[in-house]
């Protein structure tokens, strides 16, 4: 029963990355089709979809680019051995998480959607697009956050010995 749970919760942690990374390139289609000469980044300069923390920050290789590993481990976890209640207790904390970046995304690429169009209408406005610009810099730093507190959530699962094993592994990086 305990095997079916996990192929179940893998299950849907799969179909929620492909969505996530299905609407990331279906944006970046479109930020192409509506500034060719960008290389797809679009006019913003790609902003977090375009290499800054999704690209391989909190997503890219953070939080949610270890649900491949087997143990369910976050990237910074690697080479560092898990008890079996840690490793179910960390799937817990990344599984929570799902939602989180759900929102997260699609409030982004509402924002971005917002940013993008606004330089090219008749009734543009400084203001409203410094607003725009303040609510996505307000809305990373508030995603950044949640994140910050789900690693240091894992984090404090580990015991003194295995933080010394992390601390070796990344003096390694």
């Amino acid at each position: 029963m305990k095997s079916s749970s996990r192929i179940l919760a893998s299950l849907l942690l799969a179909s929620g990355l492909t969505f996530a990374t299905t609407t990331m390139a279906e944006h970046r289609h479109d930020q192409a089709k509506q500034c060719p000469g960008k290389s797809g980044m679009g006019m913003m300069g790609g902003g977090m979809m375009g290499g800054g923390m999704m690209g391989g920050g909190m997503m890219g290789g953070g939080m949610m680019g270890g649900m491949g590993d087997p143990d369910h481990k976050p990237p910074f976890l690697r080479g560092v051995d898990l008890t079996e209640e840690q490793r179910d207790k960390i799937f817990e904390i990344t599984y929570a998480q799902i939602p989180v970046h759900r929102t997260f995304r699609k409030e982004m690429h509402k924002l971005q959607q917002q940013m993008h169009q606004l330089p090219l209408s008749a009734d543009y406005d400084a203001g409203k697009m410094k607003k725009l610009v303040d609510t996505q810099t307000k809305l990373q730093a508030e995603h950044m956050l949640k994140m910050a507190e789900a690693h240091n959530k894992i984090y404090k699962l580990l015991t003194d010995e295995q933080r010394k094993e992390l601390a070796e592994h990344k003096k390694k990086d």
